[in-house]
C-alpha cells in the first residue's frame, strides 16, 4: 500500500468560522463617531466662548448637536459596557482644548461627566428594557437631565479659571445679549428712554421726561428749552457717574456704562467677602444654567424627537414588539 494516496473527504469540507455582526452594528459605529466629534466640537466651542472668541449662538448650537447624539445614542446603543466606553471618549474629546487647566480641575469635571451621564444612559436604558413601549420622551428626559447636571457643573468649573477682573464670570458679549433683551423689555414701559443709545443720549432723554414736569421749564421758547436741556443733562450724566463710581466717557454707550458698573460691583463684593462670594456666585452661576438648561433640554427632546421618527420612516431603524420571560418571586 505504499504509494498510494488515502481517500480524500471532498464533501465534508469544513466550512470557515464567519464572524457575524449584530443587526445595525455599523450603523451605532456611525453615530458613536459623530458623538464623540461633536463632544470635540463642543469642547472647542466653549474653549472660544471662555476667551470671548465665540459667540454664545455658536456655543448653543454646538452643544445642541452634542445632545441629540447623546439623547439619540440610547436608543441605538445596547450595551452598557460599549456605552460607558463611548461616553469615556467623549469626556476625553470635550477637555481636550482643555489641557493646559488646572490638572485638579479637568480631573473633576472628568469624574463628573463620567458619573452623571453615564448614571442618565443606566436610566434611560432600563427604561427602554422595562417598558412595555417606547417612551421617547421620558427616556430623553432621563439622559438629557443628568447630561445637563453634569455639563453645567463643568462649565462651571472650566470658568472658574478663567476669575478676574476684567469678566468675573460675565463677558461682554454675553452681558450685551442680555442687556439686549433687558433693553427691549424696558422700551415697551418707557418708549422714550432709549437705553440702547449712548449714555449722553440717556441722559438726556432722563433729564427731558424729568423737566417735563417742571413749569418753568414749559414756559421757556424752544431754543432756552434746548440750552437747559442740555446743561441739565451734561450734570446728570456726571451725577450719575458719581454715584456709580465710575468714569463716563463723552459718547460712551448705555450698555459699555452698565456693564462697567456691573463689574464694578461684583469686584467690589468679590474683594470684600473674598471666599464666600466665590462661592455664592459659584452657586448661583449653577443654578441659573441649570434654570435655563431645563428649557434648553425641552427644545434637545423635541428636535431628536424629529430625527427619531426621521430615521423610523426612511428605514434607518425599526421598532419591532418580543416577548420575553421574567423572574418573579412567589409566597
Amino acid at each position: 500500500n505504499e504509494g498510494k494516496i488515502g481517500s480524500l473527504n471532498l464533501v465534508n469540507q469544513v466550512r470557515a468560522e464567519t464572524i457575524t455582526r449584530p443587526r445595525g452594528f455599523y450603523k451605532s459605529i456611525v453615530l458613536d463617531c459623530l458623538a464623540v466629534l461633536s463632544a470635540l466640537g463642543a469642547g472647542y466651542v466653549y474653549s472660544g466662548y471662555l476667551i470671548s472668541a465665540v459667540a454664545i449662538a455658536a456655543l448653543l448650537a454646538a452643544f445642541g448637536i452634542f445632545s441629540i447624539l447623546g439623547t439619540l445614542q440610547v436608543f441605538f446603543t445596547k450595551s452598557l459596557g460599549r456605552r460607558f466606553l463611548v461616553i469615556f471618549f467623549e469626556t476625553a474629546a470635550f477637555l481636550l482644548y482643555f489641557y493646559a487647566y488646572n490638572l485638579k480641575s479637568l480631573g473633576a469635571s472628568a469624574l463628573i461627566i463620567l458619573i452623571f451621564y453615564f448614571w442618565g444612559a443606566v436610566l434611560a436604558r432600563n427604561e427602554l428594557q422595562n417598558g412595555l413601549k417606547i417612551k421617547f420622551f421620558k427616556t430623553a428626559r432621563l439622559v438629557l437631565g443628568k447630561f445637563i447636571t453634569a455639563f453645567t457643573l463643568v462649565l462651571v468649573i472650566l470658568y472658574l479659571q478663567h476669575w478676574d477682573k476684567k469678566n468675573v464670570f460675565v463677558s461682554e458679549n454675553t452681558f450685551h445679549i442680555f442687556f439686549g433683551w433687558a433693553a427691549g423689555f424696558i422700551s415697551n414701559f418707557y418708549p422714550d428712554l432709549n437705553i440702547s443709545s449712548s449714555f449722553d443720549k440717556f441722559s438726556e432723554n432722563l433729564t427731558r421726561i424729568q423737566l417735563q414736569e417742571n413749569a418753568a421749564y414749559k414756559a421757556l421758547n424752544p431754543d432756552n428749552q434746548q440750552v437747559v436741556l442740555k446743561k441739565a443733562a451734561d450734570e446728570t450724566r456726571v451725577s450719575l457717574g458719581t454715584r456709580l463710581g465710575i468714569s463716563i466717557s463723552e459718547g460712551e454707550t448705555t450698555e459699555k456704562v452698565v456693564y462697567d458698573f456691573f463689574v464694578k460691583t461684583l469686584n467690589g463684593w468679590k474683594d470684600r467677602f473674598q471666599w464666600l462670594f466665590a462661592v455664592g456666585w459659584t452657586i448661583a452661576v449653577f443654578f441659573i444654567l441649570r434654570g435655563f438648561g431645563s428649557i434648553f433640554s425641552l427644545l434637545v427632546s423635541f428636535v431628536s424627537f424629529v430625527i427619531y421618527q426621521i430615521l423610523i420612516s426612511s428605514d434607518f431603524m425599526h421598532i419591532i414588539g418580543e416577548s420575553a420571560t421574567k423572574e418573579v418571586i412567589e409566597f
